[in-house]
């Protein structure tokens, strides 16, 4: 069940209070504390926010469904006869509906589209605007949390710098944070999209 929990939250506080106290051992962990040196504020404001919406979430009693978790189209498959498949259920758990319907947000009028095949085969009754902006900054807090756990503590001595260059190469798509002009504007056209549609669980 979902427990709106944060894995690295004990990775996220100690780099948001400071990197003095690491010692790199290599060019990737320079540049990754680097980045964080540089932008720490936006990471923590984006941080307080996810925060925000984390205590809503578990204050609001939302009705919870089977959700898959990682529901993009890599983890479709076409059989032999033209069917559909939903893969890779690792991620699946009791959540809201909203929990996979954020993966189809980008993008407003996409998500506008999408919500209107989806509403014509499934009614999920009302949708929580603040339940999207939770997984929408869940999603960018885990994978700064992730990709620094990664480069910090479980590749060194383990990984060779390919894979050093590749986790760091995900990390600067996250670090610098453009919280005011990807995931504020992002969470306020979801919002509008849910309005428009009269699914909103408030007035927007």
């Amino acid at each position: 069940r979902e427990a709106f929990d944060f894995t690295y939250d004990g990775v996220f506080r100690r780099f948001l209070a400071g990197s003095a106290e690491f010692r790199p051992v290599n060019d990737f962990q320079r540049e990754l504390l680097s980045l964080w040196d540089g932008d720490r504020e936006n990471v923590a404001a984006a941080y307080r926010q996810f925060q925000a919406m984390q205590r809503r979430c578990r204050a609001a009693g939302r009705p919870f469904v089977l959700t898959h978790g990682d529901c993009h189209l890599a983890n479709v498959m076409r059989d032999t006869e033209g069917r559909y498949h939903l893969v890779d259920w690792s991620d699946a758990l009791l959540a809201p509906p909203e929990r996979d319907l954020t993966h189809y947000t980008d993008g407003g009028d996409r998500f506008a589209g999408f919500l209107d095949v989806y509403l014509g085969a499934f009614d999920p009754g009302v949708l929580d605007p603040d339940v999207f902006a939770f997984y929408i900054y869940q999603w960018c807090v885990h994978e700064i949390g992730s990709y620094t756990n990664r480069v910090m503590y479980r590749n060194p001595g383990k990984a060779n710098d390919e894979q050093n260059e590749s986790d760091l190469a995900e990390f600067r798509k996250y670090v610098p944070v453009r919280e005011s002009e990807s995931l504020r504007p992002g969470v306020m056209a979801v919002a509008e999209v849910l309005r428009q549609a009269g699914v909103s669980s408030r007035a927007v």
